[in-house]
């Protein structure tokens, strides 16, 4: 064992007067944006998504990718830290007649890494042809979902940065201890979030529990429910004030809210992405609401119960249940029960989590 004061010169990393991070054992990150849209590039484009007498489609290249894309290196080891919404254009054709689109893929993230991605499937025009596409489209989705998992699996393991790989274009975003922020790079600085705000994501996802479904058919007006359970160290008014209190609403979006929580009062959050109407309002345990997203079909509307407890002082039991959920929004898409459920979790309780310093 090392003497007091004199420790084991393997074991330390000594003061550089160049500044260099050597063997990057401080904590670095480095933006991988750009090779995170050249990957998905070739991953997703010219992809065959499906081609059967029905018709066919394949895709024709990556539109768009938003979002961040982060390695985090600290002792040698790397870590990602990503959330990516990705468009890609497509183009099919069905009965002699061609339809184009967009594949939207919402939220590709570390939280979800082991799940099949979202896919949405927008079409330029409707009508017979246009569906019998979408419904191909979707029902091959393990093409998509092969091609997402490829690049997560890459990514994981360093990207442009993994051992062996070349060289990418990638720029560091910052250095701890050496003047650079943790959550703050770049990245987030693009997307206008706060450095908490934008490290949101990396936070562990809520216990999903759910409930009975019902089942079936489509478009027969069956709907869907879940529940979900999350901890904060927090007080239960604390928890309370951030689902109901306009200001920190907007503080843990980052962009246009509004609430009136009283019997009968309207909210929305994301400017307008999510609205709905308080049934009860119950300071500081309870909250019942009509809830609907903008892209469910006119007139449908869920609802959500939100019951926080305060078992220990200083520490939140949050449990909501949702049940009404539509099987498919407006555009035939019929992940609407996933969207739900990843939304709650990584855009509402995350957030708030990482903005208000409530983590669990």
């Amino acid at each position: 064992m090392a003497k007091l004061g004199e420790g084991d010169e393997r074991w330390i990393v000594q003061d550089r007067a160049d500044g260099t991070n050597v063997n990057n054992w401080h904590w670095t990150e480095k933006d991988v944006g750009a090779w995170a849209r050249q990957r998905l590039s070739q991953l997703l484009g010219g992809l065959t998504l499906f081609s059967d007498a029905a018709g066919s489609a394949t895709t024709t290249s990556v539109e768009s990718v938003k979002g961040d894309t982060i390695i985090n290196i600290r002792k040698g080891k790397m870590i990602a830290t990503y959330e990516l919404e990705v468009s890609v254009g497509f183009k099919g054709s069905a009965g002699n007649k061609e339809v184009v689109g967009t594949l939207s893929l919402p939220y590709i993230s570390e939280e979800n890494h082991d799940e099949e991605p979202e896919v949405r499937v927008l079409t330029a025009a409707e009508g017979p042809a246009a569906g019998a596409v979408k419904k191909g489209i979707l029902g091959n989705k393990q093409v998509i979902s092969e091609a997402v998992g490829t690049f997560v699996k890459e990514l994981r393991a360093g990207g442009p940065h993994a051992p062996g790989a070349a060289t990418g274009d990638a720029a560091p975003a910052g250095t701890a201890g050496g003047g650079g922020g943790g959550g703050s790079g770049p990245a987030a600085s693009a997307r206008g979030e706060t450095g908490a705000a934008a490290g949101a994501s990396a936070r562990p996802p809520a216990v999903l529990k759910p409930v009975a479904k019902a089942a079936a058919k489509k478009n027969d007006g069956a709907t869907q429910s879940f529940q979900l359970e999350e901890k904060f160290y927090a007080r239960a008014a604390d928890i309370f004030e951030a689902l109901t209190d306009e200001k920190r609403m907007r503080a843990w979006t980052q962009s246009e809210a509004t609430s009136q929580p009283r019997a009968d009062g309207t909210y929305s959050i994301y400017s307008g992405a999510v609205t709905g109407t308080y049934k009860e309002v119950q300071a500081p345990s309870r909250i019942v609401q009509d809830w609907r997203f903008s892209s469910w079909a006119d007139g449908v509307t869920s609802r959500v119960a939100i019951d926080i407890k305060e078992p220990d002082a200083g520490t939140v039991v949050v449990t909501l249940k949702q049940s009404g959920i539509p099987r498919e929004d407006r555009h035939g898409n019929p992940d609407v029960l996933r969207t739900v459920e990843a939304g709650w979790r990584g855009q509402v309780f995350q957030r708030i989590r990482a903005v208000f310093g409530y983590g669990y």
